[in-house]
């Protein structure tokens, strides 16, 4: 939390400085505000989940499309499944349209097209053997092994959302 603060000081400081002469290079400085805001949203909440495969004490659901790494030692790969991908993408745009409607300047966060979506591999372990497919998995806390389980089994204690 320092380090943030931190950061968001000299981020600050540097933008004021840089608008002593606020009409010498305007858009440069809109440039720097917007990779300011992208690297913002990309820094993921305090409570959130690891990648699928790191050990972590949060039970944390995940719905991945699997392959079959080495499975003599119970080892697979996984990526987000498509569905989940379109799903957020259509959250995305239905969010940014409720945001845009209070807001109308807030028109410079796009969101991701499914297409242009970049899948990430994560490796873990699961004991036991899956097929190639689509699943929904839990991590075991503090190792790096997933198993299979529902969205309520990583909700367990938390409030329902609204």
């Amino acid at each position: 939390m320092i380090v943030l603060r931190l950061l968001g000081f000299l981020a600050i400081t540097v933008l004021l400085v840089g608008c002593v002469h606020p009409f010498d290079n305007l858009e440069a400085l809109k440039s720097d505000v917007s990779a300011f805001k992208a690297y913002l949203n990309s820094i993921p909440p305090p409570n959130g989940c690891e990648p699928p495969g790191v050990p972590q004490a949060r039970i944390c659901y995940y719905m991945l499309s699997v392959k079959s790494f080495d499975k003599s030692k119970g080892l697979y790969a996984g990526h987000v499944t498509k569905d989940v991908v379109a799903k957020s993408a259509e959250d995305c745009k239905s969010t940014r349209e409720a945001i845009q409607k209070d807001y109308p300047e807030a028109k410079d966060y796009k969101c991701l097209d499914p297409k242009n979506y970049r899948y990430v591999q994560y490796g873990f372990k699961f004991d036991g053997e899956l097929k190639d497919g689509d699943y929904g998995l839990v991590n075991v806390p503090w190792s790096n092994e997933l198993r299979i389980g529902t969205p309520d089994e990583a909700n367990e204690g938390n409030p329902p959302e609204r």
